[in-house]
């Protein structure tokens, strides 16, 4: 089993939960059937990878309705100042300046984005009443003391202030006569033009999550249970 920190992982606000559905759909169309979307309780945030807890951190081995031994990162996310924090998922327009780059890239050009692995995703920023802030790079900072180091934070100048998401996958064998990168640029365009959705993240929508598949099926994962206030 292995361990990972994610934000709405399970039940989401009518708006986030609509965005998802709207594009899963939108690519399925585009794509001819060879788009696998998640389901909508299985798209999450992830906030910060947890695979290399010691494991004398914790109790228990697999799944267990036991509460795991997790007093470092409870303690963190109780003590934070980081949370709760805004973020605005589309409306990213190529014709805008934004403030910030993410991975020196516009931020319409990497809302919407298919990996070379399949994987299909979006992603939004932290933003409140107009102002863009690295307040999610600066909460996965915090786990540095207790061991954890995100993992795109290769160096200490890394920023990842991505909140991003995985709509689904798509099968490579299955699309060869589809250009993949011209339907992904429509929805792209989809979103820029769309109205911002807004999601708030509370200590409360965060969860530890066990899992053996990185997708998260409910089936093969669980929700470990935390002290947080």
């Amino acid at each position: 089993m292995k361990l990972t920190l994610v934000a709405h992982y399970g039940e989401k606000a009518a708006q986030w939960a609509e965005l998802i559905v709207r594009y899963q759909t939108a690519l399925a169309t585009e794509l001819r059937g060879a788009f696998r979307p998640y389901e909508v309780s299985q798209v999450h945030a992830t906030i910060i990878g947890l695979e290399g807890l010691p494991r004398d951190a914790i109790s228990g081995d697999g799944p267990t309705e036991t509460p795991w031994r997790l007093e470092g990162v409870a303690e963190l996310l109780n003590a934070t100042s980081a949370l709760p924090f805004q973020v605005r998922i589309g409306g990213y327009r190529p014709d805008t300046e934004y403030p910030f780059e993410s991975f020196g890239r516009h931020p319409f050009l990497r809302s919407f984005t298919v990996h070379a692995s399949g994987l299909v995703v979006a992603i939004g920023w932290p933003e409140a009443h107009g102002t863009f802030s690295n307040v999610l790079d600066e909460l996965r900072r915090e786990f540095n003391p207790y061991g954890f180091v995100h993992k795109y934070h290769k160096t200490a100048q890394d920023i990842d202030n991505d909140f991003f998401f995985v709509l689904g996958k798509i099968d490579p064998p299955a699309v060869v006569d589809i250009d993949i990168e011209t339907a992904a640029a429509r929805i792209r365009a989809c979103m820029a033009d769309a109205e911002p959705v807004y999601v708030q993240v509370a200590k409360s929508d965060l969860a530890v999550i066990a899992y053996v598949d990185e997708e998260l099926p409910a089936a093969t994962s669980q929700r470990i249970r935390l002290p947080i206030i």
